[in-house]
Parts: structure tokens; sequence; C-alpha cells
């Protein structure tokens, strides 16, 4: 299924044509490899187990597991090998961006839960955590940096990834049921408000053609219903207070604060960190792509709103992000680490147990701290930032493999056919010595430095000759037997 996922992704990047053709066929090189380092690990896992089932603590250590962090750390694009997700999302259809956004890497993250689940201590987990922190950060960052609207959705998702993925690695480091909750409901509100994101972004483009967020701007008078779409999901994913994005991404910050108040640990202090500036990276980009699209300036645009069809589905999406932010009971009721007890919800970490209180004051100022923070970065660096257009450096891999790959194939080729040019030679040389041995010896005399061998003269004092030696085959065979009668008769004599 696996591998059936990555097949049908690609055939949907295809479709569209154009640039997506080459980005799908690296797309499909990526996940093939992703694919086939999780089969290796499936195998490695059978024979340390005698079983193809994951045991109680996910998969098995050594080899095993660390052939699955790398073959699933493909699709959950961590640092290195994240290139195809800004590659891929932003090429094919604006529809078909919304499908990939949504099923591709959240399917891969919920795998790489079922192989390091809550309390495997798996010695890759804490770096599984902290890749999950970089993460945040670096999609974050370069997310800041993009003019392309789905360019800069796309690297959003791998930061949002990093969230999740840092909850699974604490989970399995200290069997932290906090740091689960808040990754699985992460992901779950990921499917909501990154793929409102999409289409709200995607009824932009269908509408004006555009996809450079500094060529828009004042949309929001033509296209209220997408600009309030749009806005339900900014606010979601940069966790504001009332939206489901501020209650998971809360939990994660809880189980990684390092504070005797919450129920994170020393070692991660670093983590939780890094989750704090991908938080305010995430503010920033998002404060950045509604201004320019919707509010800055008056919009060149004359151009209808979403179609009913796209208004149902974005505000429904949203009413959903809205639902589950307000309601954080339902959230908190689907993860499977939280237990209910007359209202509460408690887990256990390694201190003790503890209770979800997502809307606490000391919740409600991080959050404000955060918005407050970003909001004046972004007065500062806005003009700077809107001159900057730095590429991703991780997308040198796409020239170095094509042009080493295309001067690899060129010595490989020119080295074989020069081979195979002085082989077929020398066997040519060798089968005309062997049907003409006098000349070949006088033409390897000849190639003596001590031998002088006169140039060899045609018959009859240098004219053609004109005997011919060549008999046919029934004087040859007369010939022979009057030899043949005359041998015999002097035998007999």
């Amino acid at each position: 299924m696996w591998e059936l996922m990555a097949v049908t992704s690609t055939l949907v990047v295809w479709q569209y044509g154009g640039e997506a053709v080459r980005a799908g066929f690296r797309y499909a090189l990526f996940h093939g490899t992703g694919g086939v380092l999780v089969m290796l690990a499936i195998a490695a896992h059978y024979v340390q187990t005698g079983t193809f089932i994951y045991t109680e603590t996910g998969i098995a250590t050594g080899i095993p597991a660390l052939l699955a962090v790398l073959g699933m750390g493909v699709n959950v694009a961590f640092i290195g090998v994240h290139t195809w997700l800004p590659d891929t999302y932003p090429r094919p259809h604006i529809a078909a961006s919304v499908f990939l956004s949504v099923y591709t890497t959240k399917t891969s993250a919920f795998i790489l839960y079922r192989a390091f689940p809550i309390g495997s201590e798996s010695d890759l987990a804490i770096y599984v955590a902290y890749m999950g922190g970089l993460m945040a950060v670096y999609g974050a960052t370069f997310a800041l940096l993009q003019h392309d609207m789905r360019a800069l959705l796309s690297y959003h998702i791998q930061a949002q990834l990093g969230y999740i993925v840092a909850g699974i690695g604490m989970g399995a480091a200290m069997s932290s049921e906090i740091a689960v909750a808040g990754a699985l409901s992460h992901l779950f509100n990921n499917i909501l408000f990154k793929s409102l994101l999409f289409m709200a972004v995607g009824v932009v483009i269908y509408r004006t053609g555009e996809e450079d967020l500094y060529k828009l701007g004042g949309l929001w008078r033509e296209m209220p219903l997408t600009a309030i779409g749009f806005g339900l999901g900014a606010l979601s994913i940069t966790a504001i207070p009332g939206f489901n994005g501020y209650v998971s991404k809360g939990m994660l910050f809880d189980a990684a604060n390092p504070d005797p108040h919450y129920y994170g640990q020393p070692e991660y202090q670093a983590l939780y960190w890094l989750l704090w500036l991908g938080a305010i990276g995430t503010l920033l980009s998002f404060i950045k792509l509604g201004y320019y699209v919707f509010f800055h300036g008056d919009s060149e645009f004359e151009v209808a709103d979403a179609k009913p069809g796209q208004t149902v589905a974005m505000l429904g999406l949203g009413g959903a992000c809205l639902l589950f932010g307000v309601w954080w009971e339902g959230l908190a009721d689907l993860a499977p680490t939280l237990h209910a007890h007359g209202g509460h919800f408690t887990f256990a970490y390694p201190g003790g147990e503890g209770t979800l209180h997502p809307y606490s004051p000391s919740h409600l100022e991080t959050a404000g701290i955060l918005t407050g923070v970003a909001a004046v970065t972004f007065a500062v660096v806005r003009k700077p930032l809107s001159k900057l257009d730095l590429g991703d450096p991780a997308m040198v891999v796409y020239p170095v493999t094509y042009y080493g790959s295309r001067w690899t194939m060129l010595a490989v080729t020119e080295t074989y056919a020069a081979v195979d040019a002085a082989v077929v030679g020398a066997v040519k040389r060798c089968y005309w010595a062997g049907n003409n041995p006098v000349l070949a010896v006088d033409a390897a005399a000849r190639r003596l430095p001590l031998v002088e061998v006169d140039e060899r003269q045609p018959t009859d004092g240098g004219r053609p000759s004109t005997i011919h030696l060549r008999a046919s085959i029934g004087t040859t065979v007369l010939l022979l037997t009057l030899v043949l009668t005359v041998v015999l008769w002097l035998l007999v004599v």
C-alpha cells in the first residue's frame, strides 16, 4: 500500500503535463528509494523477530530501525531528502496539490509512529525528535523566502511535519503520552487546515492566473469569501487561540518544555526552543502571505469570488478548524493516549501524571508572546524580505545529480565504445592473419626495426599476371582422379 500510494501520487502529478512531468519523475525516484529502504527494514525485522508484525515496541532495533527511519524519512521530508516536496507540490493542477497535501505526508507520519510507538525507547528516537525540531525551523525559514504561493505552503508542510515528528520522537524516547497526543492531534489538524490553505490559494490562482504573491494584493475586496477561508486556515496553522492548531501545538510545547511545571526533560530544552522558532517563522510566513495577497494595495484584477462548491469546501473545513479549537475536548477525545475522567483529560509522563489545560493563563501568554514577536518582526523585515529571493541550498541536488549522471553516463559509454573498437579490431586482424599467414608474416617483418625486406614485385616482370590458378570443381576432380590413378598404378607395378 505504501508503494501504491507513491505510484498513484506520481500519476496525479504527471496528469497535468508540462513541468509537472519531470517533477513527477523526480518524485517517483525519491519515493521509490524510500520504499526500497522500508522494504529492506521489513526484511531485516523479519530476520530478527521471525514475523512481519510490529512488536509492542514497534520495529526491531538496530538495522531494521535505522533502515525504517531512513526510508520513512524520505516520505516525511527529513532535511536533505525533502527537496521532492517543494519541487513537486507547486507544479500539478491546483486540485492535485490539495489531495497530495492531505494524504501522502500525513500517511507517512502515521507509519513512522507505528514503527516507533510510545515507549519503544529506540536509540534513534531522540535523533528523530531533534530532526523534527530542525524541520520546523528549516521549513518555516524557506517558506518565508518564497514568492510562489504553493511553494510557500509546501515548505510549511515540512515545518508542520516537523512538529509531528518531534512529538513521535519524544513519545518513543521518554514514553510521553502528551507528546504522542500532540503529534497525532496535529497530524489530524494538518489535514484540515493545510487542505484549506491549498484550496484558498488554489482559488486565487484559478481566478487570477498568478502564482507570485508579490504580484497580487487587495484581493479581499474582490474575493471576500476566499479571504475568509484563507484567514481561518492561517489562524489555525499559526496556533491562534480558538483554533485547532493552538490546541495540538500546545500539547507539543508542553511535552518539550523542561520547566518543572510542565512535562519535558532537560535534554529536550534545545528542541523546545527550536519549536518556538518554528512557530515564529510560521506566523511570519502567513502574515506575509495574507498581507501581500489580500490586503497590500489595491487589486489589479477584476475577478469573481470562489464558486459555490469551492466556498462550501473552504468554509466547511474552516468551520471544522474553529470547532476543534473551541470544543477542544472533542479533539482530545480522538487522541489515543489521553484518558477522560470526569470531564478531564489526563496523561502519563516520566514524572507522573498530568491534566490537559489548553486555555490556561500560561498557554495563552505563550500564544500572545509568539504572536506579538512575529507581528513586530514582520513590520521590521517586511521591505528587505520582499527583495530576497534565496533558493533552498538543498535544491543543488537536482543539477548535481543531473550533470553528474550525464557525465558519468558519457564516460561509461565512451569507454565502452573505445574498448569495443579495440577488441573488434584485434579480432579482425587475427582473423585476417589466420587466412593470410604469408602476408601476415611479411607485414610483421616489415615492422621490425632491424629487418630489411624487399618490396614484393608483381609476377611476370611487373606485368599483371594472366595465369588463372583457380579451377572449376569438375576440373579439380578430374585432375585428382588422374593423379590418384597414376599413383595406384605405380604402387601396383
